[in-house]
């Protein structure tokens, strides 16, 4: 039996058969264009095959586009607009239709930018590819290429929180409170592009390397160093974990930084690189948005592996969690939308209706 194809190669081959490419090193491309100013664009694509439990048209929707921004924020960019090429089954109304509008506006409203065109809608199972458009004025764009060995490790903010939320939505025997579930559900349904801090970083100039962690921490560490011919040493007892992380650790005796390292998603955060000698001045930048700054480890020379202090390479993402993203229905006593937005069109997910005592 044949192995699973993987992203890196899956590219290349793509780029093999199309000679005439343009290879970048970044998370979204970007065009220089005169006066220091710079364009960057980036695409995504989500599905009703990834809707979770219980999930409507206008969370997909956001969510969707909230990945695609996330790369504009790995680049230092500001969010300008998306176009949306839309498929849709036969049995949607006006009113989903509407509801996408709304997934959209959602993410509009908080983070500015215009939705450019409606357009290109088709027949078919329900989706949306999103292209997010953003510029960079005055400062050089951040890329994945930069890194140096010697360079430290950094992470923009607590993680393991969407990958957490995950296990203990699928966890039947998880005890707890209202206030702890609505950190779950937030962790799990409130996740945000990091576009202001990532646009702070670019304008610094510290930064030698960028990406975000969407893809989870092990892959997007892997993405930073591998192609330059580097490695990493990670102590992931200096990874902060989010609350869902330390939530799930009481509860199912998992390792949390286990769940924050080597899970499916990464919760927006953006991963970084940068000489030990700009530790300070980065800790500045930090503190400009009233957080830390969190160095996890160092670049070295190397062949593209990722070495934790404690893990050891014993821990992967089937050890800790299902193959399966999501399970047919969730045990949690609580519904799964942020309560600052409502719900909207047809339920795409499984069905999944928490109990009369589960709570908004």
């Amino acid at each position: 039996m044949s192995p699973a194809w993987n992203e890196p190669e899956a590219i290349n081959a793509v780029l093999e058969g199309c000679p005439q490419h343009i290879r970048g090193p970044v998370d979204a491309y970007v065009v220089d264009q005169k006066n220091s100013r710079h364009l960057a664009i980036s695409s995504d694509y989500i599905s009703a095959t990834q809707a979770f439990p219980g999930e409507d048209v206008r969370s997909l929707v956001r969510r969707g586009l909230i990945e695609a921004i996330s790369d504009l924020a790995a680049v230092g960019a500001e969010f300008h607009g998306v176009q949306i090429d839309l498929r849709a089954p036969g049995s949607f109304d006006y009113a989903d239709f509407h509801a996408v509008g709304q997934g959209v506006q959602d993410v509009l409203v908080e983070h500015g930018g215009y939705l450019l065109q409606a357009s290109n809608m088709s027949r078919g199972e329900f989706g949306v590819s999103n292209t997010v458009i953003g510029t960079i004025d005055d400062c050089t764009p951040m890329t994945r290429a930069g890194a140096r060995s010697g360079d430290q490790v950094f992470i923009s903010g607590p993680t393991g929180g969407w990958n957490s939320a995950l296990a203990l939505l699928n966890y039947a025997g998880a005890d707890l409170s209202e206030s702890e579930w609505i950190l779950v559900r937030d962790d799990f349904v409130d996740y945000r592009p990091e576009l202001e801090f990532g646009q702070a970083l670019a304008a610094s100039g510290l930064v030698s390397a960028c990406t975000d962690a969407n893809d989870g921490l092990d892959k997007c560490l892997r993405d930073l160093v591998r192609p330059l011919g580097l490695s990493a040493d990670i102590d992931e007892t200096m990874v902060p974990l989010s609350n869902s992380a330390l939530l799930a650790e009481r509860e199912m005796g998992v390792q949390p930084h286990a769940l924050a390292i080597m899970g499916l998603a990464g919760d927006n955060r953006l991963i970084f690189t940068a000489a030990a000698s700009h530790e300070s001045l980065l800790g500045d930048v930090a503190a400009s948005f009233g957080r830390e700054l969190y160095r996890i480890g160092t670049v070295r020379h190397g062949n593209g592996v990722v070495s934790y202090r404690e893990l050891h390479g014993r821990t992967t993402a089937s050890d800790i969690r299902s193959n399966e993203i999501y399970h047919q229905s969730f045990s949690a006593p609580i519904i799964l939308r942020p309560n600052r937005f409502g719900a909207s069109g047809i339920v795409l997910g499984p069905q999944y209706s928490p109990s009369e005592t589960g709570f908004a």
